[in-house]
């Protein structure tokens, strides 16, 4: 059976906090931290033409209501167009600048974890574990910052500025939407990660036994028949099997819960806007 090792960076024995390893990222992130912040402000710039365009079209489609003078509403009419491409060419630049980033970073990460695969031969860590963990623990660094820290970073952006222009117009909607934006932004996904913390920490140990066990039992497979063994492995692996799929499950139902919070949220939040506006006879 397979007996190669690995680093300590990619499966430790004892588990690395939560803290720690946020701030390895990132570490790891600082060189690229300028190309990131780009990333960010074209994604928050996204944002803004999406809420510009929205706010350009439902004023258009108001005012084209009264049958006005066409020349009234060319301005309108050119700013939906500008703010369409816009925001495609600001989505797309943003995509390229965020995967450029994290790609050159990734490119590092694996450069570093392989040396390190090189160094640590002596640790008493299986190759099917190891290989499970650099593999799935480099796409999460990926995941983080393409898929949460960008977006969320654009989002505060947006919000925050959403929120002090919503003030200039109506202080209580303003209101309305600052609390609908604090629900959707920071209470679900601290909620979900309360949630799910338990069951998340339990899935990477758990497809680095299965990765463990699928090299056993093809590497190993004469070893583990002269010693009868093949039958206790496959039922350890055929349980791990059922565990992991039973984490996973749990995960994509709390994903989808959280999901479906957060598009309630969002219309409660607009009807909470638009009701304050009424009553306050903005």
């Amino acid at each position: 059976m397979s007996m190669e090792h690995g680093p300590a960076a990619v499966a430790d024995a004892a588990p690395v906090g939560r803290a720690a390893a946020e701030r390895a990222v990132l570490r790891l992130a600082r060189p690229y931290l300028g190309r990131l912040v780009g990333a960010g402000l074209l994604a928050a710039a996204t944002e803004f033409a999406g809420l510009a365009l929205m706010a350009t079209a439902t004023w258009l489609l108001m005012s084209a209501a009264g049958q006005p003078p066409l020349d009234r509403l060319t301005v309108a009419i050119v700013a939906v167009r500008a703010l369409a491409i816009s925001r495609g060419v600001f989505r797309y630049t943003e995509r390229l600048a965020g995967h450029d980033a994290v790609l050159r970073m990734i490119t590092d990460v694996r450069a570093r974890v392989f040396a390190t695969l090189a160094a640590r031969r002596g640790t008493a860590h299986r190759s099917g574990d190891v290989l499970s963990r650099l593999v799935s623990d480099v796409e999460a660094v990926q995941d983080l910052l393409l898929r949460v820290l960008v977006p969320a970073s654009a989002a505060a952006v947006v919000g925050v500025l959403a929120v002090a222009v919503a003030a200039l117009i109506s202080p209580p909607a303003a209101g309305a939407l600052a609390v609908g934006l604090l629900v959707a932004g920071v209470a679900l996904p601290a909620l979900a990660t309360a949630v799910t913390r338990r069951s998340a920490a339990e899935v990477a140990p758990l497809r680095g036994a299965l990765a463990t066990d699928a090299i056993d039992l093809t590497h190993g497979a004469a070893d583990l028949a002269a010693f009868g063994a093949t039958d206790a492995t496959l039922r350890a692996a055929e349980q791990r099997a059922h565990r992991l799929a039973r984490l996973e499950r749990r995960l994509a139902a709390t994903g989808f819960a959280v999901d479906a919070a957060g598009v309630l949220t969002a219309g409660v939040t607009a009807a909470a806007v638009v009701l304050v506006s009424l009553a306050a006879d903005v």
